[in-house]
């Protein structure tokens, strides 16, 4: 009992530390289009209700992905101001060259 009160779900300190990382989820959920690049948006097309029902464990992966695709997103940024090309826009550029002759 006392290891489960501990370390189980209904630990205090674990539901705040779950609801501090579904916080910082949410926010990128909000903010997406201003700290991702676009072919990353799709990581925030989660329901608010999933991300309610997602554990400790879930709330970290999510995080932990979203975190990474803003440290790219922000490299990409710093890359571009100083004048350098990034792979991704030729790559960006090839898909909508394919899909503009595919329509």
């Amino acid at each position: 009992m006392r290891n489960n009160i501990l370390a189980g779900s209904d630990n205090p300190t674990v539901l705040k530390e779950t609801r501090t990382l579904r916080e910082k989820v949410l926010w990128y959920k909000r903010f997406s289009r201003q700290v991702l690049a676009q072919r990353h948006w799709t990581l925030t097309e989660f329901s608010i209700e999933d991300a309610a029902r997602w554990d400790e464990a879930g709330c970290r992966r999510e995080l932990r992905t979203l975190d990474a695709a803003k440290e790219v997103y922000e490299i990409e940024c710093r890359m571009r101001m100083s004048g350098q090309r990034v792979i991704t826009d030729w790559l960006e550029k090839e898909v909508r060259l394919v899909h503009d002759t595919a329509n």
